[in-house]
């Protein structure tokens, strides 16, 4: 079967399995096309009605999400099969597009109020040391900044601790 996009048919169902080429979630993730029922099933990759479950539901890729997700708002349905939660929508899109740009913002203005240099401290031995430090006070602020906008919605306190590190993690790199 050709990778990464084809299509088959189910009973009368067209159904187009569509791989991204640089998948956030695993390295064969895709969405599902059940192109007659107007449906796409993309588990794993955001949830409706909710800021991202701990670590981007367990995304490899944060890098990779907002690619991902504009591809599937790209094509053709009316109904959002997530994986987990409620039916989702366009809309449930870009609240997601829109969190992962509000995170972003706020891990970058949480680094330029936590320098790593506020970290470095040589009776720890190691530079090892420093950086988780720096990670977890900016992932604090982070949270702290997204607070007034997201703090409401469910699993916002469990999951975008995790998430912001996970941000700070995949940006530091491009500082």
């Amino acid at each position: 079967m050709p990778w990464p996009k084809w299509s088959f048919a189910f009973e009368d169902l067209s159904v187009a399995p569509y791989g991204f080429e640089w998948a956030a979630h695993t390295d064969d993730h895709s969405a599902w096309q059940l192109a007659g029922e107007r449906i796409v099933h993309c588990p794993d990759l955001m949830g409706p009605d909710q800021p991202p479950f701990w670590r981007f539901t367990a995304n490899e890729r944060f890098l990779f999400a907002d690619r991902n997700m504009n591809e599937v708002d790209a094509m053709e349905w009316d109904f959002l099969s997530a994986g987990h939660g409620n039916i989702g929508s366009r809309a449930d899109v870009r609240f997601a597009l829109g969190y992962h740009r509000d995170i972003r913002a706020a891990v970058t203005e949480a680094f330029e109020a936590n320098p790593f240099s506020d970290f470095m401290d040589p009776a720890q031995g190691s530079h090892a040391a420093w950086f988780p430090a720096q990670l977890a006070a900016v992932a604090k602020d982070a949270v702290d900044i997204l607070r007034p906008k997201y703090g409401a919605y469910y699993g916002f306190e469990a999951s975008t601790p995790a998430n912001a590190e996970l941000v700070a993690f995949t940006l530091f790199p491009f500082r």
